[in-house]
C-alpha cells in the first residue's frame, strides 16, 4: 500500500492526515468535558441532598425510644408491676406477703390506706416507678394526732394509725389506757368485731366505734351461792348479756370465759355489775 499517496489525499480541501488529527482532538476534548461535567454533578448540592449528605438542608428524623420491657422481654402490665411491688415490700420493708399485698392491692384498686400504708405505697412507687395503668385516687389517713369526735357517748370513726386500737381510743377519750376504760369500750361494742378485739388489735380505717360515758364501776364479790353468770346476773338486776359485756377484760377475754361455758368463778372474785 502506498501510504504517501494516501497521506496526500484531501477531504474537503483538507489533507486526510490533518482531518484525522482534528477528529482525534475533538474526541479527546469531548471526553474531557464529559468527565468535568460528571464530577461537577456529583458534587453539586442538589445531588448531595439526594444522596444523604449531612450538610444538606434536609429534615432530620429520630427514632422513638424503645419501650421498657420486663426481664422476659414483654411490655409491663399492672399484674407484673404488682408482683414486683409485693416482692420489693417484702424484701425492702420486711413486710409479710399478706401485708405487702394489702398495700399494693389497696393502692391499685383506689382503696383507702392508713398513713403507714401510704408511706409504704410511696416507697415502692419511688423504687419501681408508677404502674402502667394508674389507679383511681383513694384516700390516705394523715399522721396528725387523733382528735375526739365528740364527747362520750359518741361514735368515733377510725381515721388512721393514731386511733385504730381500743387502747388508743381509751387514752383519747378517757386520758388513760386503764383496764376499766378498755372494758367500757369493749362492752359498748359487743355484737361487732371491735367488741371481741384485744386492746392493741388494729381496727380498720373507717370502722365506727361506740365510745360510752366512762362508768363509775360497781362490783359484786362472788360467793359460794352465786359464782356463775346465770346466778350473778339476776341478783344484780342484769341480763346475762349485759353482765357478760361488763366483764370484758383488757386482753380481749372475759371473766366468765368463753360465752356459754358456764364458768364457775372462785369465791371472792370481783365481778363488775355497773
Amino acid at each position: 500500500m502506498d501510504f504517501k499517496a494516501i497521506a496526500d489525499k484531501k477531504v474537503g480541501g483538507i489533507p486526510i492526515v490533518a482531518a484525522a488529527g482534528i477528529v482525534t482532538a475533538a474526541t479527546v476534548y469531548f471526553v474531557w468535558q464529559q468527565k468535568k461535567t460528571g464530577s461537577t454533578a456529583a458534587t453539586s448540592p442538589d445531588v448531595l441532598a439526594t444522596t444523604g449528605d449531612t450538610t444538606a438542608s434536609q429534615p432530620v428524623f429520630s427514632a422513638l425510644p424503645a419501650p421498657v420491657l420486663t426481664s422476659t422481654g414483654e411490655a409491663p402490665t399492672n399484674d407484673t408491676w404488682t408482683k414486683s411491688a409485693v416482692q420489693w415490700l417484702m424484701t425492702q420493708q420486711s413486710m409479710s406477703a399478706g401485708e405487702a399485698q394489702a398495700v399494693v392491692n389497696g393502692y391499685l384498686q383506689g382503696g383507702d390506706l392508713t398513713y403507714e400504708q401510704g408511706l409504704q405505697r410511696d416507697a415502692v412507687v419511688k423504687a419501681l416507678g408508677l404502674p402502667p395503668d394508674l389507679p383511681s385516687t383513694g384516700t390516705t389517713a394523715g399522721s396528725a394526732n387523733a382528735t375526739k369526735q365528740g364527747n362520750p357517748p359518741t361514735t368515733h370513726v377510725v381515721r388512721g394509725n393514731t386511733d385504730n386500737t381500743i387502747a388508743a381510743l381509751a387514752r383519747l377519750y378517757y386520758g388513760s389506757g386503764d383496764d376499766l376504760y378498755l372494758e367500757d369500750i369493749s362492752a359498748a361494742n359487743q355484737g361487732s368485731a371491735v367488741g371481741t378485739m384485744s386492746p392493741t388489735a388494729t381496727i380498720a380505717v373507717g370502722t365506727r366505734v361506740t365510745i360510752p360515758v366512762a362508768s363509775s364501776p360497781a362490783y359484786f364479790r362472788a360467793t359460794l351461792a352465786r359464782r356463775t353468770l346465770w346466778q350473778i346476773a339476776p341478783a344484780n338486776s342484769l341480763t346475762q348479756d349485759r353482765l357478760y359485756a361488763l366483764n370484758m377484760l383488757g386482753n380481749g377475754g372475759n371473766r366468765f370465759g368463753a360465752r356459754g361455758s358456764n364458768t364457775v368463778l372462785p369465791v371472792g372474785t370481783n365481778v363488775r355489775v355497773k
